[in-house]
């Protein structure tokens, strides 16, 4: 478990990294819906167990989170860079 700051982000269903639905953003005291989809420059991106994550569209993102039950998938031909930021870049659980 780890603790939000404001900025992070967390599947709320299933999602795309090309679209704001279902995923929310913490503003620093609670979890609502996002505007964007997250984005590398955002905070730590979860993506919860029981959801499914898809990259539809080419992203580079850091501080991703893949917990035990949830899927990241990634299209043929778009591609999924994982850069070198801040904290831990990829974890899967």
């Amino acid at each position: 478990m780890y603790s939000q700051s404001a900025g992070d982000f967390r599947t709320a269903g299933d999602v795309t990294f090309a679209a704001p639905s279902n995923w929310e953003t913490f503003d620093g005291s609670s979890w609502g819906p996002a505007l964007a989809a997250p984005v590398s420059t955002d905070g730590i991106i979860s993506i919860r167990n029981g959801n499914t994550a898809t990259v539809d569209a080419s992203v580079s993102l850091d501080q991703i989170i893949v917990e035990s039950g949830a899927v990241l998938t990634i299209n043929a031909g778009p591609t999924l860079t994982v850069l070198d930021g801040p904290g831990t870049d990829l974890i899967v659980d």
